[in-house]
């Protein structure tokens, strides 16, 4: 299995391909598969050698290049005629396409309208991290990944002041974990699509697995932190689940209506709550009332105890900072399903072990409510045909 860290210095193309050189992938991948494409790219030339960043080793790749106009529909066709496999070539395409989106997205323009800056660079990019991935065998493995750190501040943006994450970075990582803690920009658009098309799963704390190497990718420059993207390559640990730390808040609570407490439930998972629970129970002189218990990052825990005192009225929350929970990994994977004589998209949660074996699959709940409204079949018929 492989676990990124993008927590420390964020992730750019070069830096996941510096990293998997250093994890022993072959340079020679990397000019086989431009090869082809050399017209297409135009003047370049590539660099690879050995630095330090912070206290560590580590390799330093760069593609220097003229930049040129090079349109989607001849980005696209590169990619397809680069010397790959069809495994590395479908994800090279499959990141080239998450990125193309985000950027028609944000401006809101079509994909074939799109003004590619550093299309020479992007394309390169997502060949050779897609060749060497190809090369240590990594593209059918299990993949976890940290939060990524994105950096935060200021940057300019087609002339203008923004904030950073860049708009399409923060496109891209869409329902991912990100945070941002130092001023400057750490993850590109590029490094954010390799990376969510490489992850199964992004994890709290570190991949439970028995490292064998680990591959440092440096940034561009030497900064007052280590510049590197670190890759740990090794098996996945016997242990069947995840294991991880959470924080629990408890409190009592008698006095607060129904309303209050739906209202609550919303505020708290908007405010990042991993689960919520009430339970009923009898308090002190013979009164029903219920035990909110609450699931959370340790960093949030300030800001759900505030939101829990001012909506409920309550004096006090227990904080019970180091619950250890055990989980199964999960990815939400879109289908095409018959029901009836009509096909429908229906995504279903997939839940898998450590070792990657699926315990469970099922439909997602909105989906089938979907289905049952349009076809006039109950709920439960509908998923009966959607488990068969």
């Amino acid at each position: 299995m492989l676990y990124i860290d993008a927590a420390n210095a964020g992730v750019s193309g070069d830096m996941f391909i510096a990293g998997l050189l250093d994890l022993g992938a072959d340079p020679e991948k990397i000019d086989l598969a431009l090869k082809p494409i050399a017209g297409v790219l135009g003047e370049f030339e590539i660099i690879i050698k050995k630095v330090r960043r912070g206290v560590y080793s580590s390799t330093y790749y760069r593609f220097e290049f003229v930049d040129r106009q090079i349109t989607y529909d001849e980005c696209r066709d590169a990619i397809q005629k680069a010397a790959l496999s069809q495994p590395a070539r479908g994800f090279a395409l499959s990141c080239f396409e998450t990125l193309t989106d985000a950027e028609s997205k944000v401006h809101g323009v079509d994909k074939q309208s799109l003004h590619l800056h550093d299309a020479a660079d992007t394309i390169s990019d997502f060949v050779a991290v897609s060749a060497l991935l190809d090369d240590l065998s990594l593209l059918d493995t299990v993949v976890q990944s940290s939060s990524v750190n994105t950096g935060m501040g200021f940057f300019t943006f087609h002339n203008q002041r923004s904030t950073l994450p860049a708009p399409a970075t923060a496109e891209i990582l869409r329902e991912k974990p990100i945070f941002g803690d130092r001023e400057m920009e750490l993850t590109t658009p590029t490094g954010a699509s390799i990376l969510v098309n490489l992850a199964d799963d992004f994890i709290h704390g570190f991949a439970k697995m028995k490292v064998k190497r680990i591959g440092y990718g440096a940034g561009q420059s030497d900064m007052d932190f280590p510049n590197v993207l670190k890759l740990y390559l090794g098996e996945a640990s016997e242990r069947r689940f995840n294991h991880d730390e959470i924080t629990l808040l408890e409190t009592n609570i008698d006095t607060a209506t129904g309303e209050t407490m739906g209202y609550l439930f919303e505020q708290l998972f908007e405010e990042g709550a991993l689960d919520v629970v009430l339970v009923p129970c009898i308090m002190k002189k013979n009164r029903p009332g219920h035990i909110l218990k609450v699931m959370c990052n340790r960093a949030d825990v300030e800001p759900l105890t505030a939101l829990i005192m001012e909506e409920t009225g309550t004096l006090g929350v227990r904080v019970m900072p180091h619950a250890h929970r055990l989980t199964l990994s999960r990815r939400i994977v879109e289908k095409k399903v018959v029901v009836g004589d009509r096909e429908f998209k229906v995504r279903f949660k997939v839940a898998f072990d450590s070792a990657g074996v699926i315990a469970f699959e099922r439909a997602e709940f909105e989906d089938m409510r979907r289905i049952s409204k349009k076809t006039g079949l109950s709920l439960r018929k509908v998923r009966e045909e959607l488990k068969s």
